[in-house]
Formats: C-alpha cells, sequence, structure tokens
C-alpha cells in the first residue's frame, strides 16, 4: 500500500497542480505584455482569482465529474481504500493551494499595487478617484512603510 499511496499522490499532484502551472504561465505573460499589475486588480481579468476557482471546484465538486474525473477514471477499478486515497489526497492539495495562493495575492490586494487602479484606462474616473482617496485615507498602518507612507506624507490629499 506505501507504494501505490505514493504513486497515487504523484498522480494526484501532477493533476491538482495544473491550475498553478496555468497561473505562473499567465504572469509571466501577463508580465512580457506589462498588464500583470493591472490583471491583477481587475476582478474579471485576475489570474490569482482564476486559480482559486479551478482549485475551489477541485475540492468541491465530485471528483467523477469534476476537473479531476480523468483521475477518478484512471482509479475507477482500485480498491475503496485506493479510491478513497485518491479523493482525500486531491482534496487536501486542492485546498491547500487555494490558501497558498490566496495568501500569497492577499499581498498584491493592497497599497501600493491597488493605486495602479488609478492609471489603468479600463476603470472609470469614478474609480480611479475613489482608489486615490481611500490610499489618503487608509491609517498608516495598512500602507506600505516604503513607498506608500511617503506618498500619503508628500502629495496633497486630492490627485485626481
Amino acid at each position: 500500500m506505501a507504494d501505490c499511496a505514493h504513486g497515487v499522490k504523484l498522480v494526484c499532484l501532477s493533476w491538482v497542480s495544473e491550475a498553478v502551472d496555468h497561473l505562473l504561465r499567465r504572469i509571466q505573460y501577463d508580465d512580457a505584455s506589462g498588464a500583470s499589475l493591472k490583471d491583477v486588480l481587475d476582478p474579471k481579468t485576475n489570474p490569482f482569482m482564476h486559480a482559486q476557482s479551478k482549485l475551489s471546484d477541485m475540492a468541491t465538486l465530485p471528483l467523477e465529474s469534476g476537473p479531476l474525473r480523468c483521475v477518478a477514471h484512471h482509479y475507477a477499478d482500485a480498491d475503496a481504500e485506493t479510491r478513497q486515497l485518491v479523493q482525500d489526497t486531491c482534496f487536501n492539495m486542492s485546498v491547500s493551494l487555494t490558501v497558498q495562493i490566496g495568501h500569497y495575492f492577499d499581498e498584491l490586494t493592497g497599497f501600493p499595487f491597488k493605486l495602479a487602479k488609478a492609471v489603468d484606462p479600463r476603470f472609470s474616473e469614478e474609480e480611479q478617484r475613489a482608489v486615490v482617496e481611500e490610499f489618503f485615507r487608509s491609517p498608516l498602518c495598512d500602507l506600505d512603510l516604503g513607498m506608500s507612507k511617503n506618498g500619503a506624507d508628500n502629495f496633497p490629499t486630492r490627485i485626481l
């Protein structure tokens, strides 16, 4: 069973990690085109949210009909213990990767990164103004002590 468990974990990892692989390729593509930060700030194009959604489907949809149905099909004839191991392993890996992506993505949703909305033409003037005003209303503990703190200290309260 130990060799089988190791093989199951490798198969599950190769399928579950596809969402993270796609995320990395998307970030590289966006970075090469100069749109990575802008895409992260727009929920419609955010590659982190896309990866989390895909991993969430892996964790919540039935193995036989969700994005991991190929894995379920591969182990369909296995004994009940192995099928349970496949289901548990895929679930645990999906949840773990979802949490890790969320942790790293959270860092990009605050200031100073959020200020990219102020110059992104995909956002309306009202949305651009709102993010700048939010920046200047943010308490010091919420601001990056480098760029954000210096910006708040050195700029007028309204720039748009």
